[in-house]
């Protein structure tokens, strides 16, 4: 018996991990998620890392949409967990309804890159605060 991968039998696949090396590690290589998604499959990345990875991955084939987030736990459990979404909008059109799943708000920032920044700006007005 052989099982399909996740990724070659998804339209979509959301991750969420702590770093950009992560998603690169994720999607890159024979084994990676650009070389075995579906056609036209789309990655979802709530990874706070690095626009430059998600730009070479969606340089290489792959529809990337980026996706920080903020909130707790309790956000996350209520449905309230707030995300921006950035990317191609007919991509964007397509993922709005799983995100808007576990999240509200879901906020369009604009072109591939864009959310990840204002994530990143936010992240650096808030550490000055603290």
């Amino acid at each position: 018996m052989s099982l399909e991968r996740p990724e070659s039998s998804s339209d979509i696949v959301v991750s969420w991990l702590f770093s950009a090396a992560q998603l690169h590690q994720l999607a890159a290589g024979p084994a990676g998620l650009v070389a075995n998604a579906r056609p036209r499959a789309i990655l979802v990345s709530h990874t706070t890392g690095a626009v430059s990875t998600l730009k070479r991955l969606a340089a290489e084939g792959l529809g990337v949409i980026d996706a920080p987030v903020s909130g707790t736990a309790q956000d996350i459990a209520e449905g309230r967990l707030a995300v921006l979404i950035g990317g191609p909008t007919d991509l964007v059109d397509e993922v709005v309804p799983l995100l808007a799943s576990y999240a509200d708000p879901v906020v369009r920032t604009g072109d591939l890159g864009s959310a990840l920044r204002l994530k990143l700006v936010n992240n650096a007005l808030f550490a000055a605060n603290v």
